[in-house]
């Protein structure tokens, strides 16, 4: 399973291999908005009956998806943004910083004793609107790991901020950031009144108490903030879990319309589309006896709607396949 290599690369990986790789995967549903692939999967684990959900990815960029309820129908539908830089400037700061000792700061150790520069804080946020025009994701590492990264270095060593400070102020950036952007998209897309439940928040940022701290004293206090490590789903690994589901999906889906009518399905509400690029293994003929033996000959359909009571991984055990 791959999310974003290109065919030659995994055409490779399945020559000397032998494994099946899927990749390149898109969705298509009834919603007049492009899905995202791992918000769809997002979309799956987390709708609840009656409550609103958001779930926020900090990753090397941060990701909001927004989750009605089930009671409220399609109305809304999920939306999902890239709302900017998660780890990245941070990241650019630790290897300066630390001359290529540390490459990262996810728990937050290094900023924590340091001060924040508000004014630096604030002059950097008021030029840069990263919810409406994001860079390409090709040139994201660039634009804030390297090139802002390191204006920001500049201001901070101009105003004879110690490394700390420099951390602190650049993870207070990117916090900032995310309460502002957070705040944006939910007034732009959902009605004046709409309030968000729950927050679930992973990625491998997602142990930065400094950026997590800030976030859950800047969000009304009727939010509650959740890792999804909370049903079943390592926060660190989220993106893994989500295309291992799309891979499953697209597999699923392309064993069982070999032998099924090639007639084309209707996009609805109830049906999905998942399409990914399948490069096939030496078990790909093993592994579509198996589906049509699960699936009795017939088409399986996209997965829609997953309900389970508590843990992810417990309901799993349930099911008996392990």
């Amino acid at each position: 399973m791959s999310a974003f290599h290109s065919f030659s690369w995994n055409s490779t990986i399945t020559a000397e291999t032998g494994v099946t790789t899927i990749f390149d995967f898109a969705v298509a549903d009834s919603s007049t908005r492009p899905t995202p692939p791992v918000a769809f999967v997002e979309k799956l684990f987390l709708r609840h009956p009656s409550k609103f959900r958001a779930c926020l990815q900090i990753s090397e960029l941060a990701n909001f998806t927004f989750i009605p309820c089930l009671a409220d129908g399609d109305l809304n539908g999920t939306i999902s943004h890239d709302c900017g830089p998660g780890s990245l400037l941070i990241d650019y700061a630790m290897r300066y910083c630390t001359s290529n000792n540390y490459r990262e700061d996810d728990n937050g150790t290094f900023a924590t004793p340091g001060v924040v520069n508000q004014d630096i804080v604030k002059r950097f946020l008021s030029s840069h609107d990263y919810l409406w025009n994001p860079p390409p994701l090709s040139i994201a590492r660039e634009m804030f790991g390297d090139h802002d990264g390191q204006r920001l270095i500049d201001e901070c060593l101009f105003t004879n901020l110690p490394e700390a400070g420099t951390l602190a102020t650049i993870t207070r950036i990117t916090a900032q950031n995310i309460v502002n952007q957070y705040r944006r998209l939910l007034s732009h897309y959902f009605p004046p009144n709409q309030k968000v439940d729950e927050l679930f928040i992973c990625g491998t940022s997602a142990q930065n108490l400094n950026i997590i701290d800030f976030i859950e004293a800047e969000l009304p206090e009727t939010v509650v903030t959740k890792p999804l490590d909370d049903i079943g789903i390592p926060g660190e690994t989220s993106e893994a879990v989500c295309y291992a589901h799309l891979a499953l999906e697209t597999a699923l889906s392309q064993a069982t319309r070999d032998t099924a009518s090639t007639s084309p399905l209707p996009i609805d509400a109830n049906n999905a589309r998942i399409r990914g690029t399948i490069l096939r293994g030496q078990s790909w003929n093993d592994l579509s006896a198996r589906i049509l033996d699960f699936s009795e000959g017939k088409q399986l359909h996209v997965t829609n709607n997953i309900q389970f009571a508590g843990n992810l991984e417990t309901a799993i055990d349930g099911l008996g396949l392990l």
